[in-house]
């Protein structure tokens, strides 16, 4: 069980990758590594602490001469640290605080040479499956771009690859991480479209390692199509039919462009439509701006559907975030709808827009991130629209009047920007 949802978790939230190494200067010197004297080159990263509370930097460093740490709520927060406050294993790459050590909030800025060729260590990394590398807007080649050492889990890059140079992507299986994978690179896909193409190749990544997923797996867990009308719906765990497993393996898969650079208007224009939504509704629930310049694309019945999501964030902190899709005027408001085998109401509401709110079972998970409980959780699903848009919203019931209001803040803030 806990194999099984732990290897389910990247595909649910397959785009929420800690990513470090990012690059300030590339000069190289000759260094000394042992006996031999060796060709080293200046780098440096970001990288945070692991679901276990260590800290690695990866990259192997042959020397290191800064370490700050640096708060992510407040980027001008940020401390050196001294000799002595530190040291490093370089056979696994983890830094060992000996005085100030960081919190799970904090950002590791380490500064140092690394010896050419350049070594990459993945801890914790499942020895089954290989690492997924990107390199210079293409997949890397094992043996021709680097070769991996099973033993030690190295990546040593060839062909003269440069980390502080070349642009690389490295996805693995880390059992050490809450989201089952981990991802380290510099190259950045966070601004505009020459970061497209790292999106459709981890896309095709995970859509590979998904179907792998579904052939490791006789059984999955589905919701009982038996359960009588008004009770909570059992959960079994069988082989799929022939259309349960044909709509595993059909599932749409998403390739997630990055935008943070664009305004709203300059991402609207991409987009075909009109993405504006209000930074704060009535201080209950304040909008995620960093995550709001983001597109999905999918593929659903053979057309491309590209969606923009608004991530709310309740001042009730009992309560998860609240997103908000917002699609083109088009969209059937389908795209999030329940199982139709599980819906129990179908209304319309009137919330300043006609409204179409479905409640329905669906399988949600709790407990530790690393082995999570599947349970039938009843679930609301909004949709609606206007002449510039449309929207969905899939919540669990006890978010059901926080959502209400939230969804007619936004149709009143949009009936203005109209009106």
């Amino acid at each position: 069980m806990k194999s099984q949802i732990k290897k389910t978790i990247p595909f649910l939230l397959m785009f929420l990758l800690a990513t470090g190494s990012v690059i300030v200067s590339c000069a190289t010197r000759v260094g000394n590594n042992g006996q031999d004297s060796v060709i080293q080159e200046r780098f440096s990263i970001n990288t945070y602490m692991n679901g276990r509370g260590k800290i690695f930097t990866n990259n192997v460093f042959s020397q290191i001469d800064k370490i700050l740490i640096i708060s992510n709520k407040d980027r001008s927060e940020k401390a050196e640290l001294q000799e002595g406050d530190w040291s490093y294993n370089r056979d696994t790459t983890e830094i060992i605080f000996n005085n100030r050590k960081p919190d799970s909030n904090s950002l590791i800025y380490v500064e140092g040479f690394i010896d050419i060729p350049n070594k990459i260590i993945l801890n914790n990394c499942n020895p089954n499956k290989l690492p997924f590398i990107a390199i210079n807007g293409n997949p890397g080649v094992l043996n021709l771009d680097y070769y991996w050492d099973l033993k030690s889990k190295t990546i040593t890059f060839m062909n003269n690859i440069s980390c502080s140079i070349d642009k690389y992507y490295i996805i693995f299986d880390d059992e050490d991480s809450v989201f089952g994978s981990y991802s380290i690179g510099n190259w950045d896909w966070g601004f505009d479209k020459n970061g497209d193409k790292l999106s459709y190749l981890i896309a095709e990544y995970w859509s590979k390692q998904q179907i792998l997923l579904y052939e490791s797996e006789e059984q999955h867990y589905f919701l009982d199509k038996n359960y009588i009308q008004g009770t909570t719906p059992s959960l079994v765990k069988r082989k799929p039919t022939k259309e349960e497993r044909d709509a595993l393996y059909n599932q749409p898969h998403t390739v997630k462009k990055y935008r943070r650079s664009l305004t709203n208007s300059q991402l609207s224009r991409e987009v075909g439509y009109d993405i504006s939504v209000p930074e704060q509704i009535a201080g209950i629930a304040l909008l995620q701006q960093s995550d709001n310049k983001v597109i999905y694309e999918q593929k659903w019945d053979g057309a491309i559907v590209n969606s923009v999501p608004a991530i709310y964030h309740p001042m009730n902190k009992s309560f998860q975030s609240i997103v908000l899709w917002i699609f083109k005027p088009e969209n059937p408001g389908q795209i999030f709808i329940h199982d139709r085998n599980f819906i129990i109401e179908e209304t319309e509401l009137n919330l300043g827009k006609k409204i179409t709110k479905t409640i329905g079972w669906e399988i949600s998970y709790s407990g530790d991130p690393l082995d999570l409980i599947p349970f039938a959780e009843k679930k609301i699903h909004y949709s609606w629209k206007d002449d510039s848009a449309s929207f969905e919203i899939k919540v669990p019931e006890k978010y059901e009047q926080l959502t209400e209001h939230l969804i007619t803040e936004v149709i009143s803030f949009r009936n203005n920007l109209y009106n």
